[in-house]
């Protein structure tokens, strides 16, 4: 029963590798800067929200993919109430980058995921903890996301 539950998610796993060819040269490493990026309100939250990324996190580039590892902060503010949450989103994370621009985002432990009003998963913004996997369409927009863990509503916690 084991092996029959675990061979699909390995097998999606190990395409996930095997997709995943390397530079001749080996990977680049690059460090991953903050960032301070800034909501209006409807964007993610009814309310505005300003979100602060710090921390030590560098990037590992192949070929077709990025692999994010490091200790990552974030700050999410409500701007019109001042109430913040400070968390860890230390991932790891490994983008995949497919040939027709859609991208598979394959993580666990926690992270900071968000949605946008237009997305035809709608607005939201949610601190996740587990593993993770996400589509994300060549226009940008995510059309999937799969969460074997749990959540907090950031929004929630915030409004």
């Amino acid at each position: 029963m084991f092996k029959r539950r675990m061979a699909a998610p390995m097998a999606a796993i190990l395409a996930l590798v095997i997709v995943t060819p390397v530079f001749a040269g080996g990977p680049s490493r690059d460090p991953v800067p903050g960032a301070i990026l800034n909501f209006a309100a409807g964007d993610v939250c009814s309310f505005p929200v300003t979100m602060v990324v710090e921390g030590k996190v560098s990037v590992l580039t192949f070929e077709a993919s990025e692999l994010y590892t490091g200790l990552g902060t974030v700050t999410v503010t409500n701007d019109w109430t001042t109430e913040w949450v400070y968390a860890n989103i230390s991932g790891p994370a490994k983008y995949v980058y497919n040939a027709d621009g859609s991208i598979a985002i394959l993580g666990g432990g926690p992270w900071l995921i968000f949605n946008f009003a237009n997305d035809p998963l709608g607005a939201g913004m949610w601190l996740t903890a587990g593993r993770v996997l996400a589509e994300i369409a060549a226009d940008g927009t995510m059309t999937s996301i799969t969460l074997l863990g749990h959540s907090r509503d950031v929004c929630e916690l915030l409004g």
